[in-house]
């Protein structure tokens, strides 16, 4: 619990299952995200997954499939996979922005850290909580269809490799 008057960051990650809402509801929708963002701080990004995201998954077949195990390497319909895997590296990157640049003009205090854990800056701390959100049994699994998404996601992400010292190759989760 934080008892001193430093403000907090927000994240909002809408997800829109669809794009066929009204005009009017999408524009009410953002003029209440313009509001949280300036009454508390908020970052916030919102998913539209019928938009054309053909080139990002052009970009991330490749690297997804070279995290699968090999009997799921040639399966043909990976899409779902994908787009996840666009959705999650999206939402850490934009999550990561925001938490720099909030983080750039508000101190705060030191929190007492695990240990094994003393180590790890800020972003450090916020990447590894973003990939326990998204722990799953299937994820203990080599070469899952999990554990391929997590580490696109994590070679699609710069900040990634920046704060852990490793090439965007190199399985994160394995």
């Amino acid at each position: 619990m934080r008892c001193d008057p430093t403000p907090a960051l927000t994240t909002f990650v809408a997800y829109a299952p669809t794009s066929s809402y009204e005009e009017e509801e999408v524009e009410a929708f953002c003029m209440d995200l313009k509001k949280f963002y300036r009454e508390d701080h908020a970052f916030y990004k919102i998913f539209w997954p019928q938009m054309d995201v053909e080139a990002q998954k052009q970009c991330l077949d490749s690297i997804y499939r070279g995290f699968l195990s090999n009997t799921d390497r040639n399966i043909p319909d990976i899409q779902d996979e994908l787009l996840q895997a666009i959705e999650l590296s999206d939402a850490l990157k934009t999550t990561s922005y925001g938490y720099s640049t909030w983080s750039k003009g508000n101190s705060t205090k030191k929190e007492q850290k695990l240990p094994g854990f003393d180590g790890f800056d800020d972003d450090q701390n916020m990447i590894m909580v973003f990939g326990t959100l998204f722990c799953n049994r299937e994820g203990a699994l080599p070469g899952s269809p999990y554990e391929a998404v997590m580490n696109a996601v994590a070679s699609n992400t710069r900040s990634i490799p920046a704060n852990f010292r490793c090439s965007n190759n190199s399985a994160i989760y394995n």
